[in-house]
């Protein structure tokens, strides 16, 4: 973890909502549909990096994925 002594550190807690890409395949998947997985686990991946990108543009100082790659976006639970 990171700290610092001169500043206080900025970060999120918590869940960033998924893109609609990733609330569509996850309904349809809810809904019995045939869902291709590895397209699933793709999108999600790509949500991962976009999410922690933008956290890091903005000055975040510690960035998470903001539990995209959790609840159901890379498999099922």
């Amino acid at each position: 973890m990171r700290a610092s002594a001169e500043r206080i550190l900025t970060t999120h807690v918590g869940s960033i909502p998924r893109p609609e890409s990733i609330r569509a395949l996850l309904r349809a998947r809810l809904a019995g549909q045939s869902v291709g997985e590895a397209a699933l686990a793709a999108r999600a991946a790509e949500a991962v990096s976009e999410v922690v990108r933008r956290q890091a543009e903005v000055g975040l100082d510690v960035v998470s994925d903001g539990e995209r790659s959790t609840s159901g976006a890379c498999g099922r639970r």
